[in-house]
């Protein structure tokens, strides 16, 4: 839930200031550790799915998409390949 909250706020409020940068930061470790966190937990509970095979395959690859783009976007922020959509000046 927390990471629902998160995204909006991380996606279309860009930081300006240093005041803002540090809540963005702030902000995108709370996200990624909840990601985390409800990957593992939502992992177990695919498997443990009651409409079957074909729902947990469903919330499977959900959960499993999910946890891959957020790490693949903390690897090309980690390695600083972003595309700043705000033009500098």
């Amino acid at each position: 839930m927390l990471a629902l909250v998160i995204g909006p706020f991380q996606l279309f409020l860009k930081p300006a200031g240093m005041k803002r940068r540090s809540r963005h930061l702030l902000l995108g470790y709370a996200y990624v550790l909840s990601i985390t966190i409800s990957g593992l937990v939502n992992l177990f509970l695919a498997w443990h799915a009651t409409g079957g095979w074909v729902s947990g395959l469903g919330f499977f690859l959900l959960d499993v998409l999910w946890i891959a783009a957020t790490f693949m976007a903390v690897h090309k922020i980690s390695i600083n390949d972003v595309q700043n959509p705000v033009p500098p000046g």
